[in-house]
C-alpha cells in the first residue's frame, strides 16, 4: 500500500474466554501450572492448554486456558514441590 490508500480487511480467528498469559518458567510438563489450593493449601497440578506464544515478543509468555476463578500461581521453588505438599502463602513482597 501506498501513503495515503486504504484496506478493508477482515480477519478470521479464534475466540478465547479466560485467557491468561503467563511466563513460560511456570509451565511444567509441557501443559500444567503449580497452584495453591485456596481450601488446606496445598499444592495441585493444574492442567492448561496452550493456545499461543508470544517468546519473541518484548514480554515474553504463553497464552493459556482452562483456569477459572482467582488461582495463586507458585512462581518460587516449582523445582522441589510435589502434589499434595502443604505450603504457606505469603504475598508480602517486602520480607
Amino acid at each position: 500500500l501506498r501513503v495515503g490508500q486504504f484496506v478493508e480487511a477482515e480477519i478470521i480467528g479464534n475466540t478465547y474466554n479466560n485467557i491468561y498469559m503467563i511466563d513460560r518458567k511456570y509451565i511444567k510438563n509441557k501443559n500444567q501450572i503449580i497452584i495453591v489450593n485456596p481450601t488446606d493449601t496445598t499444592l495441585q497440578f493444574q492442567n492448561i492448554n496452550i493456545v499461543g506464544d508470544e517468546t519473541n515478543q518484548l514480554d515474553p509468555g504463553i497464552w493459556v486456558t482452562g483456569l477459572s476463578g482467582d488461582i495463586t500461581l507458585v512462581t518460587v521453588g516449582q523445582e522441589i514441590v510435589f502434589p499434595g505438599q502443604i505450603v504457606e502463602v505469603n504475598f508480602d513482597w517486602d520480607r
